[in-house]
């Protein structure tokens, strides 16, 4: 066996593995400055309704561009539909949030891929975000690199809707649209006007956090008893009018 030392070979696997580490630690970086989004479940058990909300949780962004988020249900139980007034299902403004509209689709016990977008494309296109709005799901104010200041809209409803079929334990959840790859938000060197050095035209990866679900509270036992005797005196009631 030839045991002597090749440099020149020594030296490819050393750039190979500091080419390696360099595409790790990117990857790292870009993971680390992605925006994030939280969502909010809000349900009124006596209307029978839910709405969804979204918040960005720092000040890395511009506010939201796109979203796709599934309401679920409860096999068996809770069943997720659309609001009273379908077209009102998907809260955002269409006027804003017009690309890849949709109002969910509703299957088995679940309302699923509700979804809009801004035309940021088109913008960047014609050099003009007149048509965009900026500042959405931001609380206070950011400030873009060369867009300027922004203020923000605060926490959004994205989606409303109604449930049916409710029953102690039965739980709501609020999600990403599976591999939607649709969440995303203004970057801060956001530029569709001009695109000067260092500008971005397109929007940037964001992590989207489930909302907190929601579990349909069992009656307090004080309560239980309290219905039955309810029902007991009914009964003695009725009884005594049959006599």
């Amino acid at each position: 066996m030839n045991k002597t030392f090749n440099f020149q070979r020594y030296t490819m696997i050393r750039r190979i593995v500091a080419s390696s580490l360099a595409l790790c630690l990117v990857a790292v970086a870009t993971v680390s400055n992605a925006a994030t989004i939280q969502l909010g479940l809000n349900v009124d058990t006596v209307a029978k309704t839910w709405t969804v909300t979204a918040q960005s949780t720092g000040a890395d962004n511009l506010g939201l561009i796109a979203y796709s988020l599934d309401v679920l249900g409860t096999v068996g139980g809770v069943s997720i539909g659309k609001a009273a007034t379908p077209s009102q299902t998907n809260a955002m403004p269409s006027s804003v949030y017009g690309q890849l509209r949709t109002t969910g689709t509703v299957s088995g016990v679940n309302l699923t891929g509700l979804s809009g977008s801004q035309d940021a494309i088109g913008a960047v296109n014609n050099n003009d975000d007149s048509g965009l709005k900026y500042g959405d799901g931001i609380v206070g104010s950011v400030n873009g690199q060369f867009i300027g200041a922004v203020n923000g809209s605060g926490i959004v409803t994205i989606a409303r809707g109604t449930f049916t079929n409710e029953h102690a334990g039965d739980i709501i959840k609020a999600i990403v649209t599976p591999s939607s790859g649709v969440w995303s938000t203004y970057p801060l060197n956001w530029s569709a006007n001009t695109t000067p050095s260092g500008s971005a035209q397109s929007g940037q990866a964001t992590q989207v956090t489930a909302a907190p679900q929601f579990v349909f509270p069992v009656p307090e036992p004080s309560t239980i008893a309290l219905a039955c005797f309810g029902c007991v005196g009914l009964l003695t009631v009725a009884k005594r009018r049959k006599k």
